[in-house]
């Protein structure tokens, strides 16, 4: 098997699969990148809507953990597990007023956290429908 490797400096390192070829890992470490070069390790899928080089890691982490549960890949979840942390996603993921079921359903399995301790999932049972379909 035929492995590329980055080898930046020391720190905590993961595996990202290249979309075009599974077959092939590189190893990234974060440490040492920049905000832009994190930001376009996401798939592209995930920031469509806005300018990707308008993205800081820092300031919008809530945006950045909202779209990676909802809409990412593994190597997205694997990216911003190395970034934040465990402790930071799921406290975010927590706070946040709406999020996928299938999504609170995975953080909540993943921190051992109740769902009725997620703000969106008390939210979602408080509103009222119109109809009841």
């Amino acid at each position: 098997m035929f492995h590329r490797q980055i080898v930046l400096s020391t720190c905590q390192s993961y595996k990202i699969f290249s979309e075009d070829d599974s077959r092939h890992k590189k190893k990234v470490y974060l440490c040492t990148m920049s905000n832009a070069e994190i930001i376009t390790s996401f798939s592209k899928n995930l920031f469509w809507d806005v300018d990707p080089g308008t993205i800081d890691l820092d300031s919008n982490s809530r945006y950045i953990i909202q779209r990676v549960l909802e809409y990412g890949r593994y190597n997205d979840w694997k990216l911003i597990l190395s970034y934040y942390g465990l402790q930071t996603i799921s406290d975010t993921a927590t706070s946040l007023r709406s999020l996928d079921p299938k999504a609170v359903s995975f953080i909540s399995a993943i921190t051992n956290i109740p769902k009725e301790q997620f703000r969106c999932y008390i939210l979602r049972q408080s509103s009222q429908r119109h109809w009841n379909f």
